[in-house]
């Protein structure tokens, strides 16, 4: 069978590389995630996304470019809550993939424990724009995070496919969260600037320092998009 071109058809990859997926992507989650891709994902402001992936940088203010937005579209709202119950959906799985690829021999509980991990703070009470703003925080760091991760499997476990498609597959899915949280923030509040922060790198650590550093951002990931997943976009 030919291979398809991950980067080209990032959910087609998933579906034939990584078995564990498989158990979740029902036929109706596949429909919904071709809708999702294929919705406003805007070239520029992606663009500048995956930039940051290789720099490290503290907090930092960050326009979000509003007047290069375009056309978003009426349906943000549900797009959102679709792609955060999707990301949700497959995080446990991402993580337990994770940590079978990293052939650790000691506990893994001890080993992936998030501490020090700093994602940026989200509460599921208050107002729908602070919410917004935070839910922007916290995708913006899991996006590079994701980013440094992949790197770093790729070079560590090239032969690993299950596992990086899992990989891209989420990290595609935060690009289109951060790309409607852009749309509402700019088009429903008018915030055009956000203070965030994209942690930090493993850019010249060493080998288990890397690993560990993956399975502890993965672990703090999967409880906080089931916190996420909770919240109603208004």
């Amino acid at each position: 069978m030919r291979q398809i071109s991950q980067f080209q058809h990032e959910t087609l990859n998933l579906l034939c590389y990584s078995t564990s997926y498989q158990q979740f992507a029902y036929k109706d989650k596949l429909q919904t995630m071709k809708f999702l891709l294929a919705g406003a994902l805007h070239f520029l402001f992606l663009h500048h996304l995956r930039l940051v992936v290789s720099r490290v940088l503290p907090w930092t203010f960050q326009s979000l470019n509003c007047e290069n937005l375009g056309v978003c579209g009426n349906n943000t709202r549900q797009q959102l809550q679709s792609q955060v119950r999707i990301l949700n959906d497959s995080a446990s799985i991402l993580y337990d993939t994770y940590v079978s690829r990293q052939g650790f021999d000691k506990s893994v509980d001890e080993i992936c424990r998030p501490t020090g991990i700093d994602f940026p703070n989200f509460h599921l009470n208050g107002k729908d724009k602070e919410r917004m703003v935070e839910l922007y925080k916290v995708f913006t760091y899991m996006n590079t995070s994701l980013g440094n991760i992949t790197r770093d499997q790729s070079d560590l476990n090239p032969e690993a496919r299950d596992l990086l498609a899992l990989l891209n597959n989420s990290s595609a899915f935060i690009r289109g969260v951060i790309s409607n949280l852009t749309c509402r923030l700019c088009k429903k509040y008018k915030v055009t600037d956000v203070d965030v922060s994209y942690g930090s790198s493993t850019r010249g650590s060493k080998i288990f320092q890397k690993k560990k550093r993956g399975c502890q951002v993965l672990r703090k990931y999967v409880h906080v998009i089931d916190k996420i997943a909770q919240v109603e976009v208004r």
